[in-house]
């Protein structure tokens, strides 16, 4: 049954079946609103910042001020020492992230001696918010997930995104999970 409920836009009364807004024409995501995909409070669509992170992906929604606090570029850059006279090297990683691992040919500052630095998934600092799928540092940031397998990737969260709710739900989970084990073991 249909029930009337305030359009998130104009504040108009409208049908919950509605597509749209009599009132002011917004489609059925600004009729109720949308979700920042960071905190997880809602706002209204016309304020929303939209952005789709993958070609693929749907869009996702942002208050301005959470963006900005997590979109702020992560300056992926490592120090390595030289294997010949232990000179620090700064190198910027690649920005390819989707293969599993890469060289890196770093020339010495101060004795040219060439060197390589092997990045894998395993030794690199940074990964992808399971949230919003901004870049993190892993050791900045929180683990909300970690794999019990071998290939199996942890995961990592922003504290920012890391919200009680989302705190809340990995511990039902948790606790789903672990039941289910116990009634499988039995």
């Amino acid at each position: 049954m249909a029930d009337l409920l305030k359009c998130m836009e104009c504040g108009g009364m409208v049908s919950s079946e509605a597509y749209k807004c009599p009132h002011c024409n917004t489609g059925r995501d600004g009729i109720r609103g949308v979700n920042c995909t960071i905190c997880g409070g809602f706002l209204k669509f016309s304020e929303a910042r939209h952005i789709k992170l993958g070609e693929y992906s749907e869009s996702q929604f942002f208050h301005n001020s959470c963006y900005q606090k997590i979109s702020q570029t992560v300056e992926k850059k490592k120090t390595i020492n030289c294997p010949v006279c232990t000179q620090p090297n700064l190198f910027s990683y690649a920005d390819t992230r989707s293969r599993s691992h890469y060289s890196e040919r770093i020339n010495c500052a101060k004795c040219g001696h060439p060197y390589e630095y092997q990045q894998t998934k395993e030794n690199d600092p940074y990964t992808e918010c399971r949230y919003c799928g901004f870049l993190l540092e892993k050791n900045l940031e929180v683990l909300v997930f970690k794999s019990d397998y071998h290939d199996s990737p942890d995961y990592y969260s922003h504290k920012l995104c890391d919200t009680n709710e989302r705190q809340a739900q990995r511990l039902k989970d948790q606790e789903y999970h672990e039941n289910s084990r116990h009634k499988i073991e039995e």
